[in-house]
């Protein structure tokens, strides 16, 4: 919720750049739309599906999973791994 000002605020000059013309749109103006739409609903239905998780369930599994993951992706490239 806090970030929500930021967001907006990048969002205004962001307009205002495209609207003054100082950056050329390589797509119609339509599909940036449909785009933000279904990036706003998509998050809206992800923050549902999280609280109803957090809710519900215990989280220590995905502690568990994220802490391991977090390891090993550290450490694969002191063995010459590229990520």
């Amino acid at each position: 919720m806090l970030s929500i000002p930021i967001i907006l605020g990048s969002a205004i000059v962001e307009i205002v750049d495209i609207w003054r013309g100082g950056f050329a749109l390589s797509l119609p103006w339509y599909d940036i739309v449909i785009g933000v739409v279904f990036a706003f609903v998509s998050g809206l239905v992800a923050i549902k599906f999280f609280l109803k998780l957090v809710a519900n369930y215990n989280l220590k599994p995905f502690i568990i999973y994220t802490a391991l993951l977090g390891v090993v992706v550290s450490i694969l490239p002191l063995f010459g791994v590229k990520i």
